[in-house]
């Protein structure tokens, strides 16, 4: 087992497939948050299907949102790959993954690796 897949063993692993299409402008909740936690995204690969003038944004829900990856307006149909490493890239403690988009009309299928684990203890 290669050290990606021994975080989501040793922590709780998270794996989303999310399609998203021409009509939508966001997708809400692609891994979702859990209070005191902390979600880890290792791997992000996304397959355009229709290409558009706009962009995929892949950020957090905190009231200012982390960016942590974006697709070019106009990105080319074929696998795009993110890839934080093994250790994974942190998204605000207790928040979810979500998708914007710069706009209507891109297509696309994307996959979602990483891990949550717990980071805040909760107040007694």
């Amino acid at each position: 087992m290669d050290r990606y897949g021994k975080m989501r063993m040793f922590y709780q692993g998270v794996v989303a497939d999310v399609d998203v299409a021409t009509a939508d402008t966001s997708k809400t909740a692609i891994i979702a948050l859990v209070a005191n936690q902390t979600i880890y995204i290792q791997r992000i690969e996304v397959a355009i299907i229709t290409p558009a003038a706009q962009s995929l944004i892949f950020q957090d829900n905190a009231g200012t949102p982390v960016i942590i990856a974006k697709t070019a307006v106009s990105a080319p149909i074929g696998p795009i790959l993110f890839d934080f490493g093994p250790d994974g890239t942190p998204l605000t403690v207790g928040k979810q993954l979500d998708i914007a988009t710069s706009g209507a009309g891109v297509a696309a299928r994307v996959h979602v690796e990483g891990y949550r684990k717990l980071t805040a203890v909760a107040a007694a």
